[in-house]
């Protein structure tokens, strides 16, 4: 019987890692996606900010 409860909790955690895992993943893609986007602007916004 605890087995099991340890058991649904220690798979809980490891779903949960995998889901953070899923979304860094993600947001490293969108952040990375803009860099290029935005590189070819990048003395243009330079400009701009400074």
């Amino acid at each position: 019987m605890m087995t099991d409860d340890s058991s649904d909790t220690e798979q809980s955690f490891i779903s949960h890692l995998i889901e953070l895992r899923d979304r860094l993943l993600r947001v490293l893609i969108v952040v990375i996606l803009a860099i290029v986007a935005l590189f070819p602007f990048s003395n243009t916004l330079y400009n701009y900010l400074a």
